[in-house]
């Protein structure tokens, strides 16, 4: 096996691997089998194989044995060199150029060369029947360039001119190179709608013509006009900054330059005051976007009366919930308890002892009181030191049954 390597490339020499790698993409598979079964023995044919594989490390090389051991060994070689991506298959070269064997018509499918010929002269027809030639498409785009906006009928164009090939959608960039410190760009309030320059080309006298025009922009543009020759051979004066106005349904208007263009144009704009007031003063600005935002409101949120009940039968209810005390004494007794909380809040409890469920070093009490003076009972001026309390929270409801769940929420 001769390898030939370098810096870019992998070159390997191999007669059988250079010719069906060139002949792989323009004949059959059954003629370059039948053409290298011929022309190659079988060792020659194994070897090449055994250098193919060697040379793709992507894929597992199959071992051929008993009759026809040539043929499949061919095919796999074939398939190799198809389904194998062409960067990762070195370049195989012939050294001993007689040894390739001549492509003739013996080997070649006729019926299958004839087919290819039928249809490429198919193709050839469609292509003069359906495609357009040069002149023809010279004469359909030539038509364009018609003046059909001459008098500025409903033209939405920046040109306001009418010469004699029309308002040319093209426009040649001479016309429009002006210092960049004479052109002053302005910022629009209604950003729904994209500003137009100024034609550099307007003239004095055309500046007096009304256009229609489908904008509702205000804008002025100060434009300067190169001096330039005119067809007479004299010299163009320079277009001085005009104010022009556009609006919908659509005219403009030009007028003359003024002094006050730029401040009359600063006092239309709102100013930043009477934006915000207009949205209750929350503005929230993002690229010059007003996010307006509403307040949800809670539909079920409920008040209370405060007025003097001289009904003694309309009174609201007395609403009691579960009250719960621990880190109590053992040797507390109960009467005390109640005497203290009844002395403390005017609220007489009947204390109610809970059972723990491990053994602690102190007791705890449920008892209820009015949901009005839970505020109170949650008072730590109110409890002796050490005494821990809070609202009472039944975990364990699923281990009741339904008679003692129906009791604790009546109670509750």
């Amino acid at each position: 096996m001769d390898i030939v390597k370098c810096n870019n490339c992998n070159i390997v020499i191999c007669e059988l691997l250079a010719f069906v790698q060139n002949k792989a993409d323009v004949m059959d598979e059954d003629s370059i089998l039948r053409l290298c079964s011929t022309a190659f023995t079988t060792d020659e044919i194994t070897q090449a194989k055994k250098l193919l594989f060697e040379s793709v490390q992507t894929i597992t090389r199959k071992k051929r044995k008993g009759e026809g051991k040539s043929k499949r060994d061919m095919e796999d070689i074939l398939c190799v060199i198809k389904e194998t991506d062409p960067d990762l298959i070195p370049i195989f070269v012939a050294r001993d150029l007689h040894r390739l064997p001549p492509v003739t018509f013996d080997h070649v499918d006729v019926t299958r060369l004839l087919r290819d010929i039928i249809k490429l002269q198919d193709n050839v027809l469609f292509i003069k029947e359906n495609y357009a030639t040069k002149e023809m498409v010279l004469s359909r785009t030539s038509g364009m360039y018609g003046n059909k906006k001459r008098e500025a009928a409903i033209q939405d164009s920046f040109e306001c001119n009418s010469d004699p090939i029309g308002l040319s959608q093209s426009i040649s960039t001479e016309e429009f190179q002006t210092d960049s410190t004479n052109i002053i760009h302005t910022s629009c309030i209604d950003n729904t709608k994209i500003q137009r320059p100024v034609a550099q080309s307007l003239s004095s006298d055309s500046l007096a013509h009304r256009v229609s025009c489908h904008s509702d922009l205000s804008l002025s543009c100060p434009t300067e006009r190169p001096s330039g020759e005119t067809g007479s051979g004299g010299i163009r004066p320079a277009v001085s900054p005009a104010h022009v106005t556009l609006r919908r349904p659509a005219r403009i208007e030009v007028s003359q330059p003024s002094n006050n263009s730029y401040s009359d144009a600063a006092s239309r704009a709102p100013r930043e005051s009477e934006v915000a007031g207009s949205n209750n003063g929350r503005i929230c600005k993002n690229d010059d976007w007003v996010l307006v935002q509403r307040k949800r409101k809670n539909r079920f949120t409920a008040m209370k009366g405060k007025a003097d009940n001289q009904y003694n039968s309309f009174k609201a209810a007395n609403t009691r919930i579960p009250f719960y005390i621990y880190n109590i004494d053992i040797n507390c007794q109960t009467e005390d308890i109640s005497n203290y909380i009844t002395s403390k809040t005017g609220v007489d409890v009947q204390l109610e002892k809970v059972n723990m469920k491990f053994k602690k070093d102190y007791v705890g009490y449920k008892f209820m009181i009015p949901k009005d003076k839970l505020s109170m009972f949650m008072d730590e001026n109110l409890w002796p030191c050490g005494v821990s309390y809070r609202r009472f929270v039944q975990f364990n409801n699923h281990w009741k049954t339904r008679d003692e769940q129906k009791l604790i929420t009546q109670n509750g």
